[in-house]
């Protein structure tokens, strides 16, 4: 059968634009199937999913388990089509999405706005125990908020170096910490561990705020080496993924949305998508809000921001 694709991510642009690859599918679900290729994942996904830099978007019509595709059904790339099993995806007359983020914070209120937005929804998401995944790090954020307990070896693991990291910012030698950073990578179960999710986000926020910030942007440039670096074996082929396409500035759908929505000072918006980000997989999006207000806690100190709106 043949499909048309009805949008590419910028990051499945650059790997589709190498000639003669293969592999197989990764893995499957109802709106999705991650295909491997040379080392490198992409993913088939309904339209109606929230864009990714690794997406191949098709029609919501086509199921993919009547495909019946299953892990290690063979892909190739030729002529413009991804051949999966036989069926053809054609991208030839797709766009790409550009997954950069077009802008920077350069007012204070836009700062505020996003804190308060991203606050409000991870309490808005908190069980009766407590967010999951990594959620509680936000307790090292928020003065309203008890510190993280460490009952979980999860949080027995991050919570030591992100309190260190704090500290150590205080002091001007936060590039000390980027080594211990990187053990977050891989921390957790599942397709996207916490500690990657988390590592997403945190490293958004760096691309908001770097420009015009000569530490913070010497910061960031030192960490998404050493994420370069580390994370070919320590995580999920997926996972990695998402942490490279952040290397390169390129985020998900659901970050755009957020920091459209605080750069324009639209609190209830602003709040709106980040209660929809805590709904992304099992804690994916409370990791992902997670590591956005710890890197705002982190570098707050540093913004020199306009106390007003000019900049938008």
């Amino acid at each position: 059968m043949d499909f048309d694709v009805l949008m590419l991510g910028s990051g499945t642009a650059r790997v589709l634009a190498r000639s003669g690859l293969t592999g197989s599918v990764h893995s499957l679900f109802d709106r999705a199937v991650n295909l491997r290729l040379a080392g490198r994942i992409v993913t088939l996904q309904h339209s109606s999913l929230p864009r990714t830099p690794l997406m191949l978007a098709v029609n919501p019509a086509v199921s993919f388990r009547d495909l019946c595709l299953v892990p290690g059904s063979r892909v190739r790339v030729e002529q413009g089509s991804v051949m999966v099993k036989g069926h053809r995806f054609c991208y030839t007359a797709a766009p790409a999405w550009d997954a950069r983020l077009p802008l920077s914070f350069s007012a204070e209120a836009q700062v505020m706005v996003l804190r308060q937005g991203v606050s409000r929804a991870l309490d808005l998401a908190a069980s009766p125990r407590g967010p999951g995944g990594l959620g509680p790090i936000a307790g090292l954020c928020r003065q309203n908020l008890p510190p993280p307990d460490r009952g979980s070896p999860l949080l027995q693991a991050a919570v030591p170096v992100l309190e260190a990291l704090l500290a150590a910012a205080g002091q001007e030698r936060e590039l000390e910490l980027i080594p211990a950073l990187t053990t977050l990578i891989g921390l957790g179960p599942g397709l996207t561990p916490s500690g990657d999710d988390f590592l997403v986000g945190f490293l958004s926020v760096l691309s908001l705020l770097e420009k015009g910030n000569p530490r913070i942007g010497s910061f960031a440039r030192a960490l998404r080496q050493a994420i370069r670096e580390a994370g070919q074996e320590k995580t999920t082929p997926v996972s990695r993924e998402f942490l490279l396409a952040a290397c390169s500035g390129e985020f998900s759908e659901p970050f755009h949305r957020l920091y459209r929505a605080a750069a324009a000072l639209d609190g209830p918006g602003t709040l709106a998508a980040a209660v929809r980000f805590t709904g992304i997989g099992h804690t994916s999006g409370i990791d992902g809000l997670t590591g956005i207000i710890y890197g705002l806690s982190l570098w707050r100190p540093l913004l020199c921001l306009a106390p007003a709106a000019a900049g938008r």
